[in-house]
């Protein structure tokens, strides 16, 4: 399977534990970060919880949850949203000769960017970013540091060809 393809089942896994996390009263900052082999999570929860939670997950996404590997808090929306408002300045700046357009102007030019930056970014998390497709993928394990009052969660993810 192509690494890509690996890292945005990951990241499709990634967002449907958070999400299953958050509904089962987790609460504090919760945030994660896919990569070929599975994903690291920042959590305030055990590692059994988190274990238990991407097992959770997985097994609602294959059930057809698709839904829940798309998040508003994604770093995806973030990012659209950072390219699009600075094209928004770099398009005020160059609308007229001397110093670029007015601050109304500039103003209005970057609250449209970022009023279009949050569907574009679910737009792009579904055809880009995650794969909600995770049969013959499984968990296989998680390892856990505490830092301080932070839970570092690396949740490891395995995922055969030919999910037979």
């Amino acid at each position: 399977m192509p690494v890509l393809e690996r890292i945005r089942r990951n990241h499709a896994l990634e967002h449907a534990t958070l999400a299953v996390l958050a509904s089962s009263g987790v609460k504090g900052l919760l945030a994660g970060y896919s990569t070929n082999g599975g994903f690291w999570l920042l959590a305030p929860a055990s590692a059994s919880t988190v274990e238990a939670a991407a097992n959770t997950a997985l097994e609602r996404l294959s059930s057809g949850e698709s839904h829940l590997a798309i998040s508003a808090s994604c770093g995806t929306n973030l990012a659209v949203a950072s390219l699009l408002a600075s094209a928004a300045i770099r398009l005020a700046k160059g609308r007229s000769g001397g110093g670029g357009a007015g601050w109304p102007v500039k103003t209005v030019l970057v609250v449209g960017a970022l009023a279009l930056a949050r569907p574009l970014g679910i737009a792009i998390q579904r055809k880009l970013t995650t794969l909600s497709l995770v049969e013959g993928m499984r968990v296989s394990g998680v390892s856990t540091l505490r830092i301080g009052q932070f839970h570092l969660h690396r949740i490891f993810t395995e995922q055969r060809l030919d999910p037979r």
